[in-house]
């Protein structure tokens, strides 16, 4: 087996790309070799996006055609060279550019580095937005300062034809690395001291620069009254070509396959499909997200080899992927299923109703559980689907034989996946203190039953909805559980058939039956229902939201026996009185 693990080392090579992006990278280089000058690009995307991976690729692929420099900003700053960064940009600059013969360019280049670094903090970080020549910020006191500058930018242009002539090339190609990753406002004033030097001719800059950053550093540098669209005027100025990282161009499939096949696994065509539904469903294709993913897993799949030795191999194996996807992603959703496991509450209907956006969305307290509600308290939309898509091909892994019921083996085989996952999870156990442990217990057996009622009910009433509380609040205990389908009467009234077991100890179980609608609705369905539309002994209370009958003394040992006879009885009542169809 190769050497186990993904750095975050950039790609140098077109045969090193996993992402399949040769065509854009011979694109930009066609383009910077032939381009007029001066001209500067900017390569544009998100942190880990492959920025680098792509300048390193073009570097290595025009070496031979262009004078090459490469300066990494993000070294520089890590060694509190922050203040200095501009001054030490140049000085860099100027040192890959000297001539082998020292001449009259190169004194006037040191002597005007040196002025520059007794007042760089003036001379550097006062440019202004207008783009106009640095000597027009000084004032008579900074004359030398101002003159230096002036010089600099001559004496830059003689060391840039200078070297040209020397190597036989017909342009300098400058590299600058990781803008986005300095202090925004910083950026900025890299970017103000490059705008002197950009309109050099034979000259190309190639910067790693995200818009928004830029814009941000506009900002905090000149204060909030900078609005957007002077931002994206600076950007504008400096920017001649805007280049966007083409990630959703990524060839994913071939990367998952590059990834499987180092790391010695079973690779076909239905697995590579599998993993990349999940990626895309959750990390998305940033290839840093990706490496980190391919990292955990090779990990996991380590310890999976001996944990969960009785789940088949390749089922093992997607299921494992599915899992730390899900827990890289939707780590409060992964907490969940986690939580549900251990308590024995996970259902192949509950997995799948977390595919449903409808059934997600009204679940009391799940949204909130889930982090989909924003600031405003409204569900956010976009997560929800996003979130659902990746359940629907997470439970597609879960399910071997597609029957959409998820068996008991089935669920066993997450169970065992889930069991050791929470080694690589930043999600902290919840602890439960021994107040709750009865509580729990509790909890576990309602579950029990509900569920055994819920299946003896799908062919006779229909599908239920099993709720159960994520925490207790006011009258709700954690040990409650629900069920509810929706029906329509007769006459066309929408309302919800629902019953409820709660107890208050191991010994106690009392089922409450109900029947609810929208407040639009109430009035009608009292008319249609009369005061006890099941003629029950005892009254039903009727109140804001419906009718709810109570029926207390259920025993455990026969309570899914004797509640799915008491559901079906009233929903055979419903039917001979009318009510519904």
């Amino acid at each position: 087996m190769s050497k186990m693990g993904y750095t975050d080392k950039p790609v140098e090579t077109l045969t090193e790309d996993s992402f399949g992006i040769k065509t854009y990278i011979n694109g930009l280089c066609q383009f910077i070799v032939s381009c007029d000058t001066p001209m500067t690009i900017s390569i544009q995307g998100d942190w880990g996006s492959g920025k680098t991976s792509m300048m390193s690729m073009i570097k290595k692929e025009i070496d031979d055609k262009v004078y090459p420099i490469w300066f990494n900003t993000w070294q520089y700053s890590q060694f509190n060279m922050g203040k200095d960064l501009c001054v030490s940009f140049l000085e860099n600059l100027i040192t890959k550019l000297h001539s082998k013969a020292e001449n009259r360019t190169t004194k006037i280049l040191e002597t005007s580095l040196r002025i520059l670094k007794i007042g760089a903090k003036t001379a550097i970080s006062t440019v202004g937005l207008d783009g106009g020549a640095i000597v027009d910020v000084f004032n008579k006191e900074d004359a030398d300062i101002a003159k230096a500058v002036s010089d600099l930018k001559d004496a830059f242009q003689d060391s840039v034809n200078d070297k040209l002539k020397e190597s036989k090339k017909d342009r300098v190609v400058i590299f600058v690395d990781d803008l986005d990753r300095l202090n925004p406002a910083k950026a900025v004033e890299l970017l103000e001291v490059l705008k002197v030097f950009l309109d050099c001719e034979n000259c190309v800059f190639i910067l790693a620069v995200d818009y928004s950053v830029v814009t941000a550093g506009v900002k905090q540098k000149f204060g909030n009254l900078v609005d957007d669209d002077k931002g994206k005027s600076f950007f504008d100025k400096i920017i001649q070509l805007p280049f966007k990282m083409p990630v959703a161009q990524y060839d994913i499939k071939k990367y998952i396959y590059d990834m499987l096949v180092k790391m010695d696994m079973k690779v076909n065509s239905k697995i590579i499909s599998d993993y990349k539904d999940l990626i895309k469903t959750s990390i998305g294709f940033n290839p840093r997200s990706i490496k980190r993913l391919f990292n955990t897993y090779q990990l996991l799949n380590l310890i999976s080899c001996c944990k969960a030795s009785k789940v088949q191999e390749e089922l093992r194996q997607k299921l494992l992927f599915a899992t730390i996807c899900m827990q890289m992603t939707y780590d409060h959703l992964y907490s969940l299923i986690v939580t549900s496991s251990k308590n024995n509450e996970l259902t192949g209907k509950s997995l799948r109703g977390l595919a449903d956006p409808d059934i997600v969305r009204n679940y009391k307290g799940l949204p909130e559980e889930l982090r989909l509600v924003n600031k405003d308290g409204k569900i956010d939309e976009d997560e929800l689907l996003k979130m659902c898509s990746f359940m629907k091909a997470f439970v597609s892994i879960v399910d071997i034989d597609k029957s959409m019921l998820l068996s008991d083996q089935e669920l066993n085989d997450l169970k065992e996946i889930l069991f050791f996952s929470s080694v690589t999870s930043i999600m902290e156990e919840t602890k439960v203190n021994s107040g709750m442990e009865i509580e729990q217990k509790i909890r576990t057996r309602n579950r029990a039953i509900i569920d055994a009622v819920d299946a003896n009910l799908t062919n006779t009433v229909g599908d239920f909805m099993i709720w159960q509380p994520i925490k207790a609040e006011n009258d709700i205990k954690l040990s409650d559980v629900s069920c509810s389908i929706d029906l329509l009467s007769t006459s066309g009234i929408p309302f919800k058939f629902e019953f409820l077991i709660t107890s208050k100890s191991l010994e106690d179980i009392c089922l409450l039956v109900r029947f609810k609608c929208g407040a639009e609705f109430l009035e009608k369905l009292k008319e249609l229902f009369g005061p006890n539309p099941l003629d029950h002994e005892i009254i039903p209370i009727i109140n804001d939201k419906g009718y709810e009958y109570t029926c207390i003394g259920i025993r455990e040992a026969d309570a899914a026996i004797t509640i799915t006879k008491k559901i079906e009885e009233v929903y055979e009542t419903l039917k001979k009185k009318g009510y519904i169809a």
